[in-house]
């Protein structure tokens, strides 16, 4: 009798050594959902699909279970096939398994066995809040709520929904697929507005570099912009299409809150004393034009759309000056903006008295899309609305 036990004494030992183990984090598999039921007082028992804790009704079922937990005894990590389960726990992955009942949904029993050692025993877990579980386990076939240590825990990773036994492979291709465009869509706005807010505390600097005279300042500035221009969405691919429109259509115009540069009325003059355009298509003739002074952005149109609608531009690609500054690394040629979804309208000109002459580009703009624009060395972009002049209108008052 002595030896007997010793001998349970010494595997009692042997089997809290187990649960004595720290753990290292893993990934979690994840896996599915579905029975709903509550936790009942005592032994596991059939019960109503949601159990009270504090008033607060909280919902069991297999994803109640799945995933990873910190528990007393190290991070668990449980995944279910169907209704069985299997785990690990603890740096040497100790081993759980059992099955869910889904009478029983808010209790979860099973075995442990040790990973370097015969001792085993059985626990038995209880939710008792959103995102904890408490139970026992015990040595051998003692039932751990009778005779057993505490093992509690709380949940580290939130489960995956699991896949229902019937779906196909085309639903489960779909449910992904729809899955990773969420991600995606959600990191690629917050990409870029981070990139967009970047981009206007480094303009905002240029301008101040520009206003002060400092030239070397305002380059090193405009290379910072070329490269934060390179990594967002405004960035021409390296395969360029060419994009066209027949004319110039009434659209509802956007409106645009600009940087330096001042809106006026576009139209034509007898003579370059009476205004600075001789010819201008019929569609743009009263028009507000952002252009007053020609040559106050240093070639760059600043502007961020304060209300979704068209937008045109009138471009100019005729010498300017040599490439010193650093201003080529910002330019974008036709088809650099054809690429970025702005479209040429064939036939369309604008020419100015000094003979210089712009082709006209069009694009349909989003509210929040900001925009810094370059064409040539000192002659910006310019943008036009078909606003009947409302912008200039407001400047002049």
């Amino acid at each position: 009798m002595k030896h007997i036990a010793i001998s349970h004494l010494l595997i009692g030992a042997l089997a809290l050594t187990v649960f004595g183990q720290q753990t290292a984090r893993q990934s979690p598999d994840k896996t599915p959902s579905l029975a709903k039921c509550e936790l009942g007082e005592g032994p596991p028992k059939p019960a109503s699909p949601v159990k009270r804790i504090g008033g607060a009704k909280i919902p069991c079922d297999i994803r109640s279970w799945t995933g990873e937990w910190q528990t007393n005894y190290g991070v668990m990590k449980l995944h279910f096939d169907d209704e069985a389960f299997s785990g690990n726990y603890g740096p040497s992955a100790h081993a759980v398994r059992g099955r869910f009942d889904p009478k029983s949904p808010c209790v979860l029993q099973g075995r442990w066995q040790h990973a370097n050692s015969q001792a085993s025993g059985r626990f038995s877990f209880r939710i008792t809040g959103p995102k904890r579980f408490t139970g026992n386990w015990s040595s051998g076939n003692a039932d751990p709520d009778v005779a057993g240590s505490p093992w509690s825990g709380t949940r580290l990773l939130a489960p995956v929904v699991v896949l229902p036994k019937k779906i196909t492979l085309t639903q489960l291709e779909l449910e992904q697929a729809k899955h990773r465009a969420r991600l995606k869509a959600q990191h690629q706005a917050e990409y870029r507005e981070l990139l967009n807010a970047q981009f206007t505390e480094v303009a905002a600097l240029r301008n101040k570099y520009v206003k002060q005279g400092d030239a070397q300042k305002a380059a090193d500035a405009a290379h910072m912009l070329a490269e934060l221009r390179r990594l967002t969405d405004f960035q021409p691919p390296k395969e360029k299409e060419k994009r066209f429109v027949e004319a110039i259509v009434e659209a509802k115009p956007a409106t645009v809150d600009m940087m330096l540069l001042k809106p006026a009325r576009l139209k034509e003059s007898a003579d370059k004393e009476q205004g600075r355009w001789a010819r201008v298509p019929n569609e743009l003739v009263g028009a507000s034009i952002f252009a007053t002074p020609p040559t106050g952005a240093n070639g760059t149109a600043d502007f961020k759309v304060t209300k979704g609608g068209q937008i045109y531009l009138a471009l100019n690609y005729d010498y300017q000056g040599n490439g010193s500054g650093g201003w080529t690394e910002e330019r974008w040629m036709p088809e650099d903006f054809m690429a970025a979804g702005w479209a040429q309208v064939r036939g369309a000109q604008m020419v100015a008295w000094n003979n210089r002459t712009y082709s006209i580009f069009t694009r349909k703009a989003e509210k929040g899309e900001q925009f810094r624009l370059r064409c040539n060395k000192y002659e910006p972009p310019y943008v036009i609305l078909l606003d009947g002049g409302k912008a200039a209108k407001v400047e002049e008052n």
